[in-house]
């Protein structure tokens, strides 16, 4: 299923179309408004997984507490940002980076690009996404700031 229709259904609405049928609806995806990095998403559970480390019991505990005035800046775990030694791109699916855009493994990398140590990384803090500052969204920012590197 993509965009919450079957391909039964798409193939019934390009007839439809073709038929010159244009009353057509289709359904109207409900959006994940992440209120600590401001992106709007349709996967919840994924959104918070990846993009947070975070599960939604205690995303909503952070939200509730965030409501309550308190800063959440503290609570939101650090993450670990590979730097990719073939292409400078960061990353932090660096398995999945590796094996969609260089067919390599983590082993294979290791041992052709860092004889044989870990890849470079540093450590991020995320950053929590302020609706006063960010009038305009900009889905490049990643709302992520730099802490210390890791040895």
């Amino acid at each position: 299923m993509v965009h919450l229709i079957s391909w039964k259904e798409y193939q019934d609405i390009v007839l439809k179309l073709k038929s010159g049928d244009g009353n057509i609806d289709l359904p109207n995806p409900e959006l994940f408004d992440c209120v600590i990095c401001g992106v709007s998403v349709k996967y919840k559970r994924e959104h918070l997984n990846k993009k947070h480390q975070l599960d939604e019991d205690v995303y909503e505990e952070l939200i509730a507490k965030k409501a309550r005035g308190e800063d959440i800046s503290e609570d939101l775990p650090d993450r670990e940002v590979f730097t990719c030694a073939i292409c400078e791109r960061e990353c932090m699916d660096f398995k999945r980076h590796l094996s969609a855009c260089h067919k390599l493994t983590e082993e294979q990398y290791r041992v052709e690009f860092c004889k044989g140590e870990s890849p470079q990384v540093k450590i991020v803090k995320q950053d929590v996404f302020n609706e006063d500052l960010n009038t305009s969204r900009d889905i490049s920012s990643p709302h992520f700031s730099v802490g210390k590197a890791a040895s």
